[in-house]
């Protein structure tokens, strides 16, 4: 369990519900990240999906 609040918190998970639940209290659209948005600064990601 340690492991994956490690992993939750490094990915910025929280900080992206607090984004999105900003922004919807605002009115505005919120921008989700594609998985060609995440690889370029996580290699991990590029790794998994072969977007290297």
């Amino acid at each position: 369990m340690t492991k994956v609040t490690d992993a939750t918190l490094e990915a910025g998970l929280w900080d992206r519900i607090d984004e999105a639940a900003r922004a919807r209290k605002a009115g505005e659209t919120f921008h989700r990240s594609t998985i060609d948005e995440l690889a370029a600064s996580r290699p991990w990601i590029a790794y998994r999906y072969n977007k290297r």
